[in-house]
């Protein structure tokens, strides 16, 4: 029989008095324990790759445009079971959206963590710490709670190098391999964006983690690129999202990086 957990997250804003939302879990939905993050507001970098939406985080967290949200970094932990010690706080994301389409895209997403990305997790795609949603001044408020990537403002980054290029490839390898086409990677295979690296984040520990697979779709792959086919070979037949990752890397370590067409917006 499924229980409901709840999540209860607290916004400590500098110069006003901490508040605490509570979220609960869908019914069938399973988390292990009841789970409290802390999220400092008044430390959030004002920088547009944090923010899901075009709110400004001086705003406070009820989000004015529907179906747009933000990402939160947390402190999380679970409330300790009776005569045991509170676990030790980690990092984690808060993706704290608003809007039934966009609640419905993260119940999605969360669907794709436990669902096909389930072995992956910690390795080629974030921890999942679970799906919650609830009313929060009565503003119906979905959130997924996810490791946290330190490494992750790809807004400051340039064109990715030959080692960062093989590690985006490996990874869509294993996703395709798991079933799953994340549908939001690479745009073309002439040219590298800066906007290509949004999905694409480090751990802790410096492996990669691909993230936002709310637009994600189960996917039968039909190959990329084999070893001597030409890198013009991404025709219908193969699979655009390997074979695109494919050429950029193959384009890199044969020493064409310098020649990709770079477009930082």
């Amino acid at each position: 029989m499924s229980t409901i957990s709840s999540f209860d997250i607290t916004f400590e804003r500098a110069g006003s008095q901490p508040e605490t939302c509570r979220l609960w879990t869908d019914p069938g939905h399973d988390n292990p324990r009841n789970l409290v993050a802390n999220v400092n507001v008044s430390q959030q970098p004002p920088c547009g790759s944090w923010s899901l939406g075009k709110d400004d985080w001086q705003d406070g967290h009820l989000i004015r445009k529907e179906d747009s949200g933000r990402l939160y970094h947390a402190l999380l932990t679970h409330y300790p079971f009776p005569g045991e010690a509170a676990p030790r706080p980690v990092h984690a994301a808060v993706k704290w959206m608003r809007g039934e389409r966009a609640i419905e895209a993260l119940r999605w997403e969360a669907k794709m963590y436990t669902g096909p990305l389930r072995r992956l997790q910690g390795k080629v795609v974030p921890v999942f710490y679970g799906f919650f949603s609830g009313r929060v001044e009565n503003i119906e408020i979905g959130c997924i709670v996810l490791e946290w990537c330190p490494g992750n403002d790809w807004m400051t980054f340039g064109k990715p190098n030959d080692d960062e290029l093989f590690l985006r490839m490996d990874a869509i390898r294993q996703l395709h391999e798991a079933g799953v086409k994340h549908g939001q990677l690479y745009d073309r295979r002439d040219s590298l964006r800066l906007l290509d690296g949004r999905h694409f984040l480090r751990a802790q520990d410096g492996t990669m983690r691909v993230v936002g697979f709310q637009k994600a779709r189960m996917h039968e792959c039909t190959g990329g690129l084999h070893e001597r086919e030409s890198l013009t070979a991404c025709l219908d037949d193969k699979c655009r999202e390997l074979c695109y990752a494919q050429v950029h890397w193959r384009r890199a370590v044969g020493g064409g990086l310098d020649e990709t067409r770079w477009k930082p917006y």
